[in-house]
This record gives structure tokens, sequence and C-alpha cells, in this order.
């Protein structure tokens, strides 16, 4: 009779503790989740502005030793084409594939920016959309 009498430990736990537990992940989330997508976006600009100075690069060079230059309204989508672009030997598609439909003249102008990572805006997909910097002429 006397086991009957004696309380049981209970395991587990209680509904309030589990709540509790809910309520502290879900307050780190709501602080943590725009940190996070913000060092993602800044990555993915850091890696445009890269990608930029490699070309920039490129068509320093290039124009250094070739008889024609490359024009600043040229793309750089046509300057690395494989089959007939002017820096076809010097780029690849990995090394411009942030740029899209960037030109030679906007690439100098990020290159210049010492801003440029506020001033580059991306599409949904990561790659560059536009510029809000000085664009420069020469």
């Amino acid at each position: 009779m006397n086991n009957f009498t004696k309380k049981r430990k209970k395991k587990g736990f209680t509904l309030v503790e589990l709540m509790a537990v809910v309520a502290i992940i879900a307050i780190l989330a709501v602080v943590l989740v725009p940190t996070v997508s913000g060092y993602i976006e800044r990555s993915k600009k850091v890696a445009i502005v890269s990608q930029v100075r490699t070309v920039i690069g490129a068509v320093e060079i290039y124009n250094a030793t070739a008889s024609e230059q490359i024009c600043k309204d040229d793309l750089i989508s046509d300057l690395a084409n494989s089959s007939t672009g002017k820096l076809k030997d010097d780029l690849s598609q990995k090394d411009i594939n942030k740029l899209g439909s960037m030109d030679v003249k906007t690439a100098r102008s990020i290159n210049q920016d010492s801003d440029a990572l506020k001033n580059i805006e991306l599409n949904t997909n990561g790659t560059f959309k536009s510029f809000k910097g000085t664009i420069v002429t020469n």
C-alpha cells in the first residue's frame, strides 16, 4: 500500500517549458535573419566587384598591347564571347557570370568607386542590375 501513496517522478518537459523554448528560438530568428541576409547580399556585391576588377585588368592589358582599343560602350559579355570576343583568351564565363549586360564604362565606374558596394543594385538571382554611383565618362 505504501507504493501507491508515493508520488512518482514525472519525466519530460511541461508545456510551459516547451513554449518558453519556442519563444526564445523565435526571438533569435527574428534578430538573426535580417543580419544574415545582409551578409549574403554583401557577399554577392563583393563577387561583382571582384569580377569587375578582373575584367578591367584584362581590358587595360588588351588596350596596352593591341592596336585596336576596347570602346567604353562595349558589353563585357561580347568581349568575353568564346568565338568573337576580343578578350576570349583572357576571360571565361566564370569570370563574368555575375556581371550580366554590363558595359566597360560601368565596370570602370564601379572599379573607381570607393562606395561601390553601396551603389550596386542586384537582380533577384544575385547578378548585376544597375549602378547608382557616378559613371566615369573616359
